[in-house]
């Protein structure tokens, strides 16, 4: 996978994930509720189709709410697995030791502004 790929096919997501501090699985989404998708729809714009956020006990920051279209989605989970094809036939012990690790790994626009950022003396 050279820089291109990761920079047009999923490198947001990774940005993403690194900003976040944890890696997303399919499991850590749910669907909106139908209060939540009245409230998204009075404050933001027209929904279409489904919309999702983190599972309520999500190590998120206080009140922060997120909100993610299919596609949004889907698109994280392409950036967890490139995370997780970077890390190929490693363990860690946590997110948080694995994002440090492949922030070692990647140019440091994926993870510049975050607690992961390489510092280049």
């Amino acid at each position: 996978m050279d820089f291109f790929d990761l920079l047009f096919g999923g490198g947001e997501a990774i940005q993403s994930i690194f900003q976040l501090g944890f890696i997303p699985k399919e499991e850590d989404f749910r669907e909106f509720s139908s209060v939540e998708y009245q409230q998204f729809n009075e404050k933001e714009c027209d929904i279409c189709g489904k919309m999702y956020t983190f599972n309520s006990d999500f190590p998120v920051s206080g009140n922060d709410i997120y909100a993610f279209s299919e596609k949004e989605k889907e698109f994280m989970l392409k950036g967890a697995e490139i995370i997780d094809n970077l890390c190929e036939k490693k363990t860690f012990i946590s997110d948080d030791v694995k994002l440090r690790y492949v922030a070692t790994l990647l140019p440091g626009v994926f993870s510049e502004g975050t607690k992961y950022a390489c510092n280049e003396e």
